[in-house]
């Protein structure tokens, strides 16, 4: 069975699958026509081209990239046509979107009227490149297993065939090996973690620990994870007594899952110098993406181990380092405490970390009061300001939980904030929110009715649409019989303490604050600290 380009996603998170399909298509397009393949760099945007194929001296092949799993979003595809054949500054021969998915028989007609229409407006050839047409296209330029990255897969599937078929006793030698390779990985995510949480002032981390350097910090993680590989190559020379093949293909195996650990890392290959003169946020942002890549190979091997397959791989895999917004769908307001409740709990178990602003449905006039169970400090609740002032929720967040400015003189928080949504909200309020995640640590969460759910991913920024997962009440059934006393004390006894004021402003001194009657936040500028 073939790949599908959600494998982008477990890649390289959501925000790097959308880029890493365009450059999958750009190498694609490259070894079809193998020259005057070119991108085009946004500046500011793109005239309406992702690569084109030609010369502007004459007219060109356009094509469109759009990471588009589920829906078919023809604002999107319009825009984009109506932007690169209005063009003035090149004319075109024909324009060809390119999409990770196949179509269905309703949406191919929709397709087919569509293109007619331009076709016979504008006197251009418009073709389809859908996702069957390009995977075959991968695999004809030899580049399907890079693009997936599958080769260790295929190669672990192709040794356990081997000793299913010939050599059964060395199931556990195999199984030892990849328990070690996945030790490996929570060494190193170790590693970046405790980077990441120190990344405020590394130079002070690095004194606590006596490291003079990176290199230095590198090198001792792979002092302590030298007997680990010490143990599989022991192991490998035993199975290498009774089958070279074999041993030989471990061999592969553990130096392909070595060079792809450090393709992983490769953001934090620079000298000293470079590394401690990023920005703060860029600085944290390449760590965040490193852990998460290590996670999700982490998880694969984990679940490799297990030797069966795990219907909820999406959500176990999640960690505090998966960005993805969230979903919750409700059949009625009578389950959205329910789940509420059960939500707050299940994170705050597995990432007690994180802090959390409820902003509840404007009506309502009792909170949860998650106090009873859970630190108070990290649990705020307020009522939604909508519609007339949203600007002050807005306002509120970015006060607690961004950097503020370009400069940096707030912090940027490494523990990420859920921001969750009882009320849903219009698409500029939206899209004000989804801004804010560029200088903060912000997970967004909305509660919305299930038959809203299709309106509501329209409202979503466009290019966040397809990185958000959905939960409902089926996939709590277990935490909530878990969790069944906690969630009905929960329900039992709320709280009448519910804001309907959001309060932030700048002090005499420059520190901020900000206030929902129930208490007060002061940030101080880091000279002050």
């Amino acid at each position: 069975m073939d790949m599908d380009f959600k494998r982008l996603i477990d890649l390289y998170g959501q925000p790097g699958a959308r880029d890493e399909f365009q450059n999958v298509c750009y190498t694609m397009l490259q070894r079809k026509f193998n020259e005057n393949v070119h991108k085009m760099r946004e500046n500011p945007g793109d005239e309406g081209i992702d690569i084109y194929v030609g010369d502007f001296s004459q007219p060109i092949d356009v094509y469109q990239c759009k990471f588009l799993l589920n829906d078919l979003k023809y604002q999107q595809i319009n825009n984009s046509f109506e932007k690169a054949i209005t063009n003035t500054n090149y004319k075109i021969k024909s324009w060809t979107l390119m999409i990770p998915k196949d179509m269905d028989i309703k949406e191919r007609t929709k397709w087919t009227s569509w293109k007619k229409e331009r076709e016979t407006k504008y006197n251009i050839k418009i073709n389809l490149f859908d996702q069957s047409l390009i995977i075959d296209n991968l695999k004809k330029h030899n580049i399907y297993d890079e693009v997936f990255k599958i080769t260790e897969r295929i190669l672990l599937q192709q040794i356990h065939q081997k000793i299913e078929s010939a050599m059964p006793a060395h199931k556990k030698h195999i199984s030892f090996i990849l328990q070690k390779t996945s030790n490996y990985l929570s060494l190193r995510i170790t590693v970046f973690k405790d980077l990441y949480f120190n990344s405020y002032d590394v130079k002070s981390f690095f004194r606590q620990n006596q490291i003079s350097s990176f290199h230095e910090m590198f090198q001792n993680a792979d002092t302590k994870s030298k007997f680990l590989f010490d143990e599989i190559d022991n192991l490998i020379k035993k199975i290498e007594e009774d089958d070279y093949q074999l041993a030989y293909m471990c061999r592969q195996f553990i130096y392909m899952e070595k060079i792809y650990i450090d393709q992983i890392e490769d953001d934090l290959h620079y000298s000293d110098e470079y590394l401690l003169n990023l920005k703060s946020y860029v600085f944290q942002v390449s760590l965040q993406k490193i852990i998460w890549s290590l996670e999700q190979e982490a998880h694969s091997i984990r679940q490799y181990l297990s030797d069966t397959e795990t219907p909820n791989s999406e959500v176990n895999a999640i960690s505090e380092f998966d960005w993805r917004d969230t979903i919750i769908t409700y059949k009625d307001r009578s389950d959205i405490l329910k789940l509420l409740a059960i939500h707050v709990i299940s994170l705050n178990h597995k990432f007690s970390n994180e802090s959390f602003e409820i902003f509840y449905n404007k009506a309502d006039k009792l909170a949860l009061n998650f106090g009873l169970f859970l630190d108070s400090s990290i649990i705020r609740s307020s009522k939604t300001p909508y519609p007339t002032s949203i600007s002050e929720l807005i306002q509120y967040v970015k006060y607690n939980h961004t950097k503020i400015n370009e400069v940096g003189e707030f912090v940027f928080h490494t523990h990420s904030c859920n921001v969750i949504c009882l009320e849903e909200l219009d698409t500029k309020a939206i899209d004000k929110l989804h801004k804010l995640k560029n200088a903060g640590n912000i997970k967004y969460h909305y509660f919305i009715n299930e038959n809203r759910v299709d309106k509501f991913k329209a409202k979503l920024p466009s290019d966040k649409e397809e990185f958000v997962k959905i939960m409902t009440l089926n996939d709590y059934s277990n935490l909530i019989q878990t969790h069944q006393e906690q969630i009905e004390t929960l329900l039992k006894y709320p709280s009448e303490q519910l804001s309907d004021k959001l309060l932030s402003g700048v002090m005499y001194d420059g520190s901020l604050f900000t206030s929902n009657d129930n208490g007060f936040v002061i940030r101080k500028n880091k000279s002050l600290q």
